[in-house]
């Protein structure tokens, strides 16, 4: 499992040249390392230790330390969240680590995907570059450029591969699987929040240290709902790997995800609710175009409930969404942009070519991220981006609210179509 791993290059993204502009994408960066991370990492930058970042599950630590004739020296484990968070709550774990030459390595744990990898470490890469010589006399500016330069990230595509199995989720969906299941993944968990703590139409809940699924059976309801959230990072072709479990179980009527996602173009503003229906991806700098799978929600209903229907397209990080990026995804005609929905709408499209009922997908989105105003015409002019409007604070009252009225909405959506809309889903194509 780590014998053969791949090490994937990173290219540092300079902060003026972010959509987020310098001052956002700077913060952003200071906001995924906790104090004794970014000490630990200034500790390291002074001191010549290589760093290195690995893509595996932390719960297979010990494996990965007698592979690769480890010994460790200590383990900052990330901190705890301020607020309930049950998706995407395991963060990437930090180890300092000494090898057979007896040479000290700050070795980071991230979850095993090759788009999180490539996300985290051009995070810390970003941080000894633009924070630690800024904040730490000792580590001057040509430490950090070595270290950022000497950093290494490792790839294990065996592991990658099989994340659901290794997660143990794919055998428990297996042996679980109803005849008439839709499965939501992403937020489903705070959607249906007040469905959950009531209780009344709650059918299971299995919760494991990796995943957790919540069936509910909703009175009327021609399927059973199956809520879905993964602890570990949920990103890139990990969110596809998962899609394409469910896709793959014979009795699936449907796949919705609900998250949040950045707006492109001009006639997206924040809060809006969108609906992506056709997908592109950028992957090895060249856009693919994803056939899309049927949607699960109508068009007609989506509009009647002030839905906006959009041309999305997906990339392996955040961190590469640069204004030269945008403003050529913009020209050809992406609305909205995000890290996850296209690989799932492409891990769905090829389950669908194999068998004779198509499995529908659908999204549920709220906008929280756009440039302040056109980036491009500020392109065009030779202007700086404007740094508001971006990375919108869990924190802020309005971005709360937003987000709550965003759930109820689309629990009337999906009750219109679980229960009364849609006779339709789920039958074979003639």
């Amino acid at each position: 499992m780590f014998l053969n791993p791949r090490q994937i290059s990173i290219n540092p993204v300079f902060p003026a040249d972010h959509s987020m502009g310098s001052r956002n994408f700077l913060r952003y960066i200071r906001s995924k390392i906790t104090s004794e991370q970014f000490a630990l990492l200034s500790i390291a930058v002074c001191n010549d230790f290589r760093i290195e970042c690995h893509s595996f599950f932390f719960e297979d630590l010990e494996d990965f330390l007698v592979v690769r004739k480890l010994k460790m020296l200590n383990v900052l484990q990330p901190m705890p969240f301020s607020y309930k968070k049950i998706a995407n709550n395991k963060r990437p774990s930090w180890l300092l680590v000494e090898n057979e030459e007896g040479e000290t390595l700050l070795t980071i744990s991230v979850s095993p995907t090759k788009e999180y990898l490539l996300q985290y470490a051009s995070i810390v890469q970003s941080a000894v570059l633009f924070l630690c010589p800024r904040g730490q006399r000792s580590a001057s500016y040509t430490k950090a450029a070595h270290a950022a330069e000497a950093m290494k990230a490792f790839y294990y595509p065996e592991i990658a591969e099989h994340y659901s199995d290794r997660l143990g989720l794919t055998a428990y969906l297996e042996h679980t699987k109803g005849p008439d299941d839709v499965y939501v993944i992403g937020e489903g968990d705070k959607a249906f929040a007040q469905v959950i703590s009531d209780g009344l139409f709650v059918e299971n809940v299995h919760d494991s240290t990796s995943f957790s699924v919540i069936d509910l059976a909703l009175p009327d309801a021609i399927f059973r709902i199956r809520i879905i959230a993964i602890k570990h990072s949920f990103w890139g072709s990990a969110a596809g790997n998962v899609a394409k479990v469910c896709a793959e179980l014979g009795s699936t009527k449907g796949i919705v995800y609900i998250a949040k996602l950045g707006a492109i173009s001009q006639k997206l503003d924040l809060f809006d609710m969108v609906s992506p229906c056709k997908f592109l991806l950028w992957e090895a700098n060249k856009v693919t175009h994803i056939q899309a799978p049927p949607a699960f929600f109508d068009e007609a209903v989506l509009s009647e409930m002030g839905v906006v229907q959009t041309v999305h397209v997906s990339l392996p990080t955040l961190v590469e969404e640069t204004n030269f990026l945008l403003n050529h995804f913009n020209v050809n005609g992406a609305e909205a942009i995000d890290n996850e929905i296209s690989f799932i709408a492409a891990s769905i499209a090829l389950v669908n070519r194999r068998v004779s009922t198509p499995v529908p997908f659908s999204c549920l989105h709220i906008v929280t991220d756009k440039p302040s105003s056109s980036i491009f015409e500020k392109l065009n002019d030779g202007v700086e981006t404007s740094d508001i409007n971006h990375l919108l604070s869990k924190d802020n009252l309005q971005y709360r609210r937003q987000k709550n009225h965003h759930h109820r909405h689309f629990l009337e959506i999906f009750n219109r179509t679980i229960i009364y809309e849609r006779p339709d889903i789920g039958r074979a194509i003639a």
